[in-house]
């Protein structure tokens, strides 16, 4: 049987449990990078699998041959278990190194945050949700007002927006796209954030229609392209150096837990599922803080 015959029962088995982007993903890794696509599954040897994902090594990132190597490793273990291969293969995974993200430093921050609160615009909004609560780009993009509970002064993250390949329309030519909107990546994504007093006041002075998305001030989303090229315009006007739009959301993370928020309540307003994750990928102690904390051990101490 064909490669691409024994992945579309793969990827249907794997539709019981993976939402429809993680689907797409797995379409477009294994197209893209699994060359023995047309080959029978019994022709593409072990052997020259290996050198295949080995040459991948020069021009793909660790985490993206990561990702392609445990997909490829999880569809082989589907074919062993249907019977369309007579023995078990398992292609080692890089090791990967924890990727430092650059967060906006404190003067950064508050000319970004001054300039949003002091120039309204529902684009502006954007920013303020990331930087201010940690909010993730596809979330904001799916804000509608209706998610806003003034009374308890709330939101509710409930969904989240992108732009993923259309497998019913797959042909590699045209490349056709679409937009979904579902539940976060996760459970503990579906989350209920208090709103600090300030940004209670702000958001009702401009709220909109509940079936308004908050981007747009209409029934029309703004999707995450469109949103980067306005973050990008913002740092500009401040004057800011470019970071990517989800170190607004490390930002966050770091100077709630340098103000003293207890990592537990960090971790379920981040929508992680373990505070191990926040701790490691979400708090970057700079220089600043660590000579102060390094300082305060001492306090007692002076030199002769």
């Amino acid at each position: 049987m064909k490669i691409c015959y024994v992945f579309d029962e793969f990827i249907e088995n794997k539709r019981l449990i993976a939402k429809e982007s993680t689907i797409a993903n797995y379409h477009t890794m294994f197209i893209n990078h699994f060359p023995f696509w047309n080959e029978d599954i019994t022709e593409a040897t072990e052997e020259e699998v290996r050198k295949h994902l080995l040459s991948l090594k020069d021009r793909l990132a660790d985490k993206t041959r990561y990702d392609i190597i445990t997909l490829i490793n999880g569809f082989f273990a589907f074919a062993f278990s249907k019977g369309y291969i007579n023995q078990k293969v398992n292609f080692p995974t890089p090791k990967l190194c924890k990727k430092k993200v650059i967060i906006f430093n404190e003067s950064e921050a508050k000319r970004v945050a001054h300039y949003i609160l002091d120039n309204f615009s529902c684009i502006n909004l954007s920013a303020i949700l990331a930087l201010f609560l940690g909010v993730r780009i596809g979330e904001i993009c799916a804000l509608q007002w209706r998610d806003f509970n003034f009374k308890n002064g709330t939101i509710n993250i409930e969904n989240t927006l992108q732009r993923i390949k259309d497998l019913d329309n797959s042909n590699s030519k045209t490349k056709k796209t679409k937009i979904v909107i579902t539940s976060p990546k996760t459970p503990s994504s579906l989350r209920e954030i208090p709103l600090p007093d300030f940004l209670l006041a702000y958001f009702k002075k401009y709220a909109g229609k509940p079936e308004w998305y908050i981007l747009t001030a209409n029934t029309k989303y703004m999707e995450p392209r469109t949103l980067q090229k306005h973050y990008r315009d913002l740092l500009n006007i401040v004057d800011v150096d470019y970071r990517k739009f989800h170190a607004l959301r490390h930002t966050f993370a770091t100077q709630s837990n340098h103000k003293g928020m207890d990592v537990k309540t960090l971790q379920e307003i981040l929508g992680h599922e373990n505070i191990s994750f926040t701790l490691a990928q979400y708090v970057h102690p700079d220089l600043t803080l660590k000579r102060e904390q390094i300082n305060n051990i001492y306090t007692d101490i002076k030199a002769v």
